[in-house]
This record gives C-alpha cells, structure tokens and sequence, in this order.
C-alpha cells in the first residue's frame, strides 16, 4: 500500500477539521428535525440542543468537549499547546462517532 500521507501530518488541522466535520453532523441533526442550527462552534451546546431531540446523542457528551477546543483557539498564534499525532487520532476517533450517533438517526442514511 503506498502511503499518500504527507510526511510530516499538520496534527492541529487534523483536529481543527475533525471538529468541523462533527460541527457539521450536529447541525445537520438539527435541520432533519427542523430546526435552525445556531451560530456556533461550541459542539457541546449542539449536543445539548440535538439531544433534547435525539437522547441518543448525550452519549457523545466526552467527544463533543474533546472537539470543542479544536473550533477556533487552535487557528490564531496564541493557542497554548503542540497538537501530537495522539490528539490527531483521539480527534478522528471522537469525531466519527458524533457521526455514527448522528447518521443512526436519521432515515435512508448509511454510514459513509
């Protein structure tokens, strides 16, 4: 298998995109079912709206607070800390399953 990757992954955008794509899941919830998604990247506040409509989704409270941070302190030159390949994978991991939780509910998806 050849590897596409690059050579030196940029973790923070890893996890900043991992955040975006849960972000986006959340919203996307919300909207099934009927709502307007507010204007946020706090995933712990869509989680809280979408499971006041969706129980199932307070499962995914510990992934949502691992994410949220990755929203926007991670883009500007102040953000404290060095993003490792760990935090990049703890990302995909909790981002993917806000996704399942999500794609589970709604009708005539599949996980892709």
């Amino acid at each position: 298998m050849n590897n596409v990757c690059a050579e030196v992954v940029p973790w923070s955008a890893v996890c900043f995109h991992a955040q975006q794509a849960a972000e986006k899941y959340l919203k996307a919830a919300l909207v099934a079912c009927g709502l307007t998604p507010p204007y946020t990247h706090d995933l712990t506040d869509l989680l809280t709206r979408a499971a006041d409509i969706a129980p199932s989704l307070a499962a995914f409270v510990d992934e949502a607070d691992l994410l949220s941070v990755y929203a926007v302190d991670i883009r500007y030159p102040d953000f404290v800390g060095i993003v490792t390949a760990d935090d990049g994978r703890e990302a995909l991991r909790a981002a993917r399953k806000i996704k399942d939780g999500v794609i589970q509910l709604l009708p005539g998806t599949h996980t892709v």
